[in-house]
C-alpha cells in the first residue's frame, strides 16, 4: 500500500502546483472580479457533476471490481449526458448561467465522465492510470490557460482552456480503460449495472451534494469581488486535503476489495489521525504567510486573504478526518454514514444564514469563512460518532499515543499479527 499512496501523493501534489500556477495566472490577468466569474463557473459545473453522479460517481470504486466495465461507463455516460442538458437548460436561464451558455453542459459531461473514468480505474486497483489523468487535467489546464492569455486575458479563454484541459485526458482515458481486462463476472449486464449504480450512486452522491451545499453555499451570496478573494483563500487551505485525499483513494480502494473489517478500521483509525496532525502542520505555515506574500502572487486585490484563512483553518483541519472515516465507509458500500453527517454540517449552514437573513446582518468574507468552519466542525463530530458507534472503538481510541507510527508500518505491510 505504501508504494501507491506516494505516488497517488506525488501526482496530486504535482497536480496542485499546477492548479496553484492556474489560479496565479486567473487572479493576475482577471483580476477579483474576473476570478470570481471562473471561480462561478467552476462552482456551476461541480453542482452539474454533482447531479451526473448520481449514477456514478465515486460509488463505481466499489461496482468496478463487481461488474463489466461497459456495463457501468454506458449508463453512466447516458445519465450524465441527460443531466447535464437539463441542468444547462435550467441554469441558463438564470443571471448566472446565462453568462456562460452551453458550454456549461459540454464542460459539465466532460468533467464528470473523466471523473468516472477515474473511478473505474481506481477500482481496478489501477491507481497510476488514475493518478496520471488527474496530473494531466492539471498540466493541460494550467499550459492552456497561459498560452491563451497572451493572445486575450478573457473568461472565454479560460473556458477553451477547460476544453483542452479535460477533453485530451478524456480521450487518454478511453485507451486505458480498454487496456483493463475486463471482469469475469456472469450476468452483470447493463440493466444491472445501471440500477446498481443508481443505488450505490444516489446514496453517494446525496451525500457530495449535501457537502457541496454547505461549503459552496457561499459562492452564490457573494459579488464577484469579494468571491474572487474568498474562493483563492478557500483553494489555498483545500489543498491542504492533498494529502488525505491521497490516502483515502488508496484506503478506499483497499477496504472495497478487502473482506477483513477489523483491518479495515484500525487502518482507518490510524490514517485520521495521521492526516490530522500533517494537515495541521501544513495549515499553520499557511495561516503565518505575510499579506505581501499574497498580494505579490495574486495581486494588490487579494489583500483579504489573510482575513479568511485563520478562520477556516480549524474546520480544514477537521474535514481531513471525515476524509478517511467517510472513505471507510464508502469502502464498505455504508454511503448513508457519510450523509448523516454532512447533514448536519447543511443544517448548521442552513441555521447560521437564516440567523443571518432574519437579523440583516451582512454577510462579508469574514462571516462566510466562520460559518463554513462551524459546519466543518458538525460534521468532524458526527462522523467520529457514527465511526465509534460501528467500530465500537472507544473514545481513548481516538487520542494519539506513541503506538501509532509503529501501529501504522504494521497495517500499512498488513503484518495482522502485529495489530
Amino acid at each position: 500500500m505504501i508504494r501507491p499512496v506516494l505516488f497517488t501523493f506525488l501526482s496530486r501534489a504535482s497536480a496542485a502546483v499546477l492548479n496553484f500556477g492556474t489560479m496565479v495566472l486567473l487572479s493576475r490577468y482577471l483580476g477579483a472580479e474576473g476570478k470570481g466569474l471562473a471561480s462561478k463557473l467552476m462552482v456551476l459545473i461541480a453542482g452539474i457533476q454533482i447531479i451526473a453522479d448520481f449514477s456514478g460517481g465515486a460509488a463505481m470504486v466499489f461496482l468496478s471490481s463487481r461488474h463489466r466495465l461497459k456495463s457501468l461507463l454506458l449508463p453512466a455516460w447516458s445519465w450524465a449526458v441527460m443531466c447535464s442538458i437539463i441542468a444547462a437548460i435550467v441554469l441558463i436561464q438564470t443571471e448566472n448561467g446565462n453568462v456562460f451558455g452551453w458550454h456549461l453542459a459540454l464542460l459539465a459531461f466532460l468533467c464528470s465522465t473523466l471523473n468516472q473514468h477515474i473511478h473505474l480505474l481506481n477500482g481496478r486497483s489501477a491507481f497510476q492510470e488514475g493518478n496520471i489523468l488527474t496530473f494531466l487535467q492539471a498540466l493541460f489546464i494550467f499550459g492552456s490557460v497561459f498560452l491563451l492569455f497572451q493572445k486575450t486575458a478573457e473568461i472565454s479563454a479560460y473556458i477553451h482552456a477547460l476544453y483542452i484541459g479535460w477533453g485530451l485526458p478524456w480521450l487518454i482515458s478511453l485507451w486505458m480503460l480498454y487496456r483493463l481486462p475486463e471482469s469475469n463476472i456472469d450476468g452483470a449486464g447493463r440493466l444491472s449495472g445501471f440500477k446498481h449504480l443508481l443505488r450505490y450512486g444516489s446514496a453517494n452522491q446525496t451525500g457530495h451534494l449535501v457537502q457541496y451545499l454547505t461549503q459552496r453555499i457561499a459562492f452564490y451570496l457573494l459579488p464577484a469581488f469579494s468571491l474572487g478573494v474568498y474562493s483563492n483563500a478557500i483553494t489555498l487551505s483545500e489543498a491542504l486535503w492533498m494529502f488525505a485525499s491521497a490516502v483515502a483513494v488508496v484506503q478506499y480502494g483497499t477496504i472495497s476489495n478487502s473482506q477483513n473489517k477489523d483491518y479495515a478500521a484500525q487502518l482507518s483509525l490510524v490514517l485520521m489521525k495521521l492526516v490530522f496532525v500533517l494537515t495541521a502542520l501544513g495549515g499553520l505555515f499557511l495561516v503565518l504567510i505575510p499579506q505581501t506574500v499574497y498580494i505579490r502572487l495574486f495581486g494588490n486585490e487579494f489583500g483579504g486573504i489573510v482575513q479568511v484563512l485563520p478562520l477556516l483553518y480549524p474546520g480544514i483541519c477537521m474535514m481531513s478526518v471525515y476524509l478517511i472515516a467517510g472513505h471507510y465507509f464508502s469502502g464498505l458500500g455504508k454511503f448513508r454514514q457519510n450523509n448523516y453527517a454532512l447533514l448536519s454540517g447543511l443544517l448548521v449552514s442552513i441555521v447560521s444564514y437564516g440567523l443571518i437573513y432574519i437579523y440583516d446582518y451582512q454577510i462579508t468574507l469574514q462571516t462566510v469563512a466562520f460559518i463554513t468552519t462551524l459546519a466543518n466542525g458538525a460534521i468532524f463530530f458526527s462522523v467520529l460518532w457514527l465511526f465509534s458507534m460501528h467500530t465500537r472503538l472507544r473514545f481513548k481510541d481516538f487520542m494519539f499515543s506513541r503506538n501509532d507510527i509503529q501501529q501504522f508500518q504494521a497495517l500499512l505491510l498488513r503484518k495482522k499479527a502485529e495489530l
